[in-house]
């Protein structure tokens, strides 16, 4: 089973590159790393691991220093490189290192998943619903929580209406208008900024993504500050 190892500092950066390649790649091995002494310690249980996906500055060294290591123990590796700020020097070592590509942030993730393709193969093709659309995809929340993905949508500008859905069965529907929170809806009949506030403070379940109509505003606030102000209300206790 192929292995790809993410060096990312940024924990938003990483979790969303995990969740974007690992939906085209289901049988991909991801190692998430925030620091070159975690990712280390994968290349240190992992010696297959075939590609890599590597941030540039880090807070404990330099994702390409990070990279020779890398070439030493496993020669036939693969890496792309990624930097909020490349410099002339660094794209010239990336390069001399033999690097597939060396990105600027942020990134396309069509455009990595094209790179990644050349060592992975191609992306997992999406199996098709009845009606010929594509399904939506459907996951458990795991080690993420509603803030996350969230967090996640809003950041990639995404038009879509997400579902969380609770082990009881309830659930609760966020639309999302290019990267903005513009309306909610709970089970229970709440909606609008109050369903929004009950979805964020959920716990566990599943989400999956909803082929519905985006509804008209029922919220107006930008969604960082929503999301602020729904989290001092759960630490507060009073959602």
């Amino acid at each position: 089973m192929a292995s790809l190892l993410i060096l990312e500092d940024s924990q938003v950066q990483l979790t969303r590159l995990k969740n974007d390649i690992g939906t085209k790649y289901p049988d991909l091995n991801i190692y998430p790393s925030r620091s070159i002494e975690e990712a280390q310690l994968f290349l240190e249980e992992f010696d297959d691991i075939e590609m890599f996906l590597l941030d540039v500055f880090l807070p404990d060294g330099n994702g390409i220093d990070f990279l020779c290591d890398v070439k030493t123990i496993l020669p036939e590796a693969q890496a792309v490189v990624m930097s909020a700020s490349p410099t002339r020097e660094s794209k010239e070592h990336a390069e001399n290192l033999g690097v597939l590509n060396y990105f600027q942030k942020p990134i396309d993730i069509s455009v990595l998943l094209d790179e990644l393709a050349k060592v992975l193969g191609p992306p997992a093709t999406s199996e098709k619903s009845s009606n010929g659309k594509s399904d939506s995809f459907k996951a458990s929340l795991g080690g993420l929580s509603t803030v996350d993905i969230i967090q996640l949508k809003c950041l990639a500008r995404a038009t879509q209406v997400i579902a969380f859905v609770r082990d009881s069965g309830a659930f609760g529907k966020i639309h999302f208008q290019r990267g903005e929170i513009v309306h909610a809806e709970c089970s229970d009949g709440k909606s609008g900024l109050e369903a929004f506030n009950e979805i964020v403070s959920w716990k566990g379940g599943r989400v999956e993504e909803s082929q519905e109509t985006i509804a008209e505003p029922t919220i107006h606030s930008g969604w960082e500050s929503l999301l602020m102000d729904a989290v001092r209300m759960i630490d507060e206790g009073t959602i």
